[in-house]
């Protein structure tokens, strides 16, 4: 954790001279969650939000989702939160660079015979990409890596584990505070609710945007 600290420190340093774009980091936004399995779909809700000033940023996420059907069907049933803050530097006049650095928990839960088991994840996680306004402000794309440093707490012994993921996504704007948009995680892209599970997700959803604070 102290190589993530020093990138994180390194980067305040930098901030004399940084200039901004105008990507809207004050959002709340509702998805439903999707992926493949061998057997069974998974499916599952998520709520994010976020608030921004014209530089920083916070943000949110909450998840409930049935993995391969949930628990009733083999699978698990999985509860999950993520929180982070960052930058968001300006590199042109319409992309951002972002630069998070976040924890994430999720507790699954799977039935076999008559006895149901747990367990609980955590994870520390570095996440780091462009993000674009095109358009004339209508397009939104992005596109991050992310590296996640995990420990399955409920495993005997703990189990620590590294995780390295990609996310890539969109959406567009029919009116500055209104959006639709899609988000693909590959290798489970290490994003904070679900950091643990190494499965490409797909999200769809609905965002309410606001101006940045200070703005």
């Amino acid at each position: 954790m102290k190589t993530l600290r020093t990138i994180f420190l390194v980067a305040l340093l930098a901030l004399p001279g940084i200039t901004f774009a105008g990507a809207p980091f004050t959002y709340v936004d509702l998805g439903l969650n999707t992926a493949d399995s061998d057997d069974e779909r998974t499916s599952g809700v998520g709520l994010r939000g976020s608030i921004g000033t014209n530089l920083f940023h916070a943000g949110l996420e909450l998840e409930a989702n049935e993995w391969a059907g949930g628990k009733d069907k083999g699978g698990a049933d999985a509860t999950g939160y993520g929180i982070w803050v960052g930058l968001h530097p300006a590199v042109t006049d319409n992309t951002d660079l972002v630069l998070d650095l976040g924890y994430a928990g999720t507790e699954f839960e799977q039935v076999s015979g008559s006895t149901t088991f747990k367990d609980d994840v955590t994870a520390f996680y570095l996440r780091t990409g462009p993000r674009a306004l095109l358009a004339g402000d209508t397009l939104e794309l992005y596109g991050y890596l992310a590296l996640a440093f995990g420990d399955n707490k409920l495993e005997d012994p703990s189990q620590d584990w590294t995780g390295v993921g990609y996310v890539v996504g969109g959406q567009y704007y029919f009116s500055p505070a209104w959006s639709l948009g899609a988000e693909a995680a590959i290798n489970g892209g290490a994003t904070p609710a679900s950091a643990e599970v190494s499965a490409d997700q797909l999200k769809v959803f609905v965002r309410w945007s606001f101006g940045n604070l200070g703005n």
